[in-house]
């Protein structure tokens, strides 16, 4: 996906609350940053052009246009492979917060938190997975 589709299907994602003041698009080659501002400097995420990305992200800057707060946190849950079918995954538990970390005015959900929880949780089960998934809605999550 390019920089104009990526933005035009983030933009339409948004609906009618989309404000360009309050949400920015950069694009340096393969990359894309989307910025929100925030006592007066800019944050926000780097990520990838494509739908995965978009429905990912979508729900943070909602979030943000309605309430003026970016969420900071990213959202994971534990895995393990189906025992019966190698091809598939078992979830396991409850979808988690864990607090995104601030780099160069950058979010980034491999924090140390996440590192952490991570380690926990392999001391009792080193063969689990852990899946990034989107920020809660209200609706079901995708697999």
């Amino acid at each position: 996906m390019g920089p104009t589709t990526f933005e035009k299907a983030f933009i339409k994602a948004i609906g009618k609350a989309f404000d360009e003041t309050k949400v920015m698009f950069w694009h340096k080659g393969s990359h894309t940053w989307i910025k929100y501002p925030h006592k007066n400097k800019l944050r926000g995420i780097e990520t990838y052009r494509s739908q995965h990305y978009i429905d990912r992200w979508v729900p943070y800057f909602k979030e943000f246009l309605k309430t003026g707060v970016f969420d900071e946190n990213a959202y994971w849950q534990i895995y393990d492979t189906d025992p019966e079918d190698s091809t598939k995954n078992i979830y396991i538990g409850e979808v988690r917060a864990i607090k995104m970390v601030l780099k160069d005015k950058q979010w980034s959900e491999h924090s140390p938190a996440m590192n952490q929880w991570m380690k926990a949780v392999r001391i009792e089960n080193p063969n689990v997975g852990f899946k990034q998934r989107n920020k809660p809605t209200g609706e079901e999550h995708d697999n």
